[in-house]
């Protein structure tokens, strides 16, 4: 053999080698694209099974069902941690936080940044995001009302002074 096919024999076997290369890591790709699809789907179903969790916890835990009696007294515990936490963390953040939407805000705001609610000075929001969510809807239905009331009050009033 002369150096020119031993050359050549190696030119056909490192184009052959890059080539099992090059569809080796296509196919190692495509595997963990197919893998990270796969996990986007677990993560999928890991959250509607959460919203069907809490949603069962907020429909069940005043009802006195005994079958879930630990997971709801683990839940209250957690809650009420977590509300402990996110005090200190306003403290930390010298924050606090509106009582209609939960935006947080700097201690000597007039007015919620967010959702224009005028701001008092109510305690700080401790609340979890679960709990605030509930509250937002009855805090801003309460905001409604009162604004249905006083318009109804100066409407009351101008068709008495006709």
């Amino acid at each position: 053999m002369d150096i020119m096919e031993t050359i050549d024999k190696i030119g056909v076997t490192l184009t052959q080698t890059s080539k099992d290369i090059a569809k080796k890591a296509k196919d190692l790709v495509d595997v963990n694209t197919v893998k990270a699809a796969i996990n986007d789907q677990k993560r999928v179903i890991a959250k509607a099974y959460e919203r069907i969790g809490e949603q069962y916890y907020k429909d069940h835990v005043d009802a006195g069902i005994y079958e879930y009696e630990i997971e709801f007294e683990t839940i209250g515990e957690a809650n009420a941690k977590m509300k402990e936490l996110y005090e200190q963390l306003h403290i930390l953040k010298n924050v606090s936080v509106c009582p209609v939407c939960g935006a947080s805000h700097s201690l000597d705001a007039a007015y919620c940044s967010k959702c224009g609610v005028k701001l008092n000075t109510e305690p700080v929001n401790t609340e979890t995001p679960c709990e605030v969510k509930e509250e937002e809807t009855e805090a801003a239905e309460e905001v409604k009302s009162e604004a249905e009331e006083v318009k109804s009050e100066e409407t009351s009033q101008s068709d008495t002074e006709e």
